[in-house]
C-alpha cells in the first residue's frame, strides 16, 4: 500500500508474472497508459516488460540506476505522445540506498561486467 494512493489506481505488471496475470495486466497497462487512453491518476509499477514491449506513455517516469542503453528505452515511455495538450514530461533516477563500497553501483550492477 502506498500512502494516499487509491490501490484500484495502481497497476503492477512483472515479467515473471504467471502468464494469465501477465496478459491482465498488460491490458490495463495499455486502456491506462496507451495511446487511446484518456488521462487519469494512475500509478504503474513495472520493470523491464514495460521498456520495448509495451506502446505506453506517463508524464512522469522513475527508475532504478540502470545501465545507459536501459535508461534511454525507460525514457523513451516519458510523454511519448500528448493527449489533451502539451505535457512537460519527468524523467528521474532515483539513488539506491548504501552505495558506498560498491564503487558508487547499486546491485544488481557490477563495475565490470562480463
Amino acid at each position: 500500500m502506498i500512502a494516499g494512493v487509491d490501490p484500484d489506481s495502481i497497476t503492477v505488471l512483472h515479467n515473471r508474472m504467471p502468464q494469465s496475470q501477465r496478459k491482465l495486466a498488460e491490458a490495463e497497462a495499455i486502456s491506462r497508459f496507451g495511446k487511446p487512453a484518456p488521462a487519469g491518476n494512475w500509478l504503474l509499477l513495472t520493470n523491464q516488460v514495460a521498456e520495448a514491449g509495451l506502446d505506453i506513455s506517463a508524464p512522469f517516469v522513475a527508475t532504478d540506476p540502470a545501465p545507459v542503453d536501459t535508461l534511454v528505452q525507460r525514457a523513451g515511455r516519458c510523454a511519448r505522445w500528448f493527449r489533451d495538450g502539451p505535457v512537460k514530461g519527468q524523467f528521474i533516477v532515483i539513488d539506491g540506498p548504501n552505495k558506498k563500497g560498491r564503487g558508487q553501483l547499486v546491485a544488481p550492477y557490477k563495475p565490470n561486467p562480463a
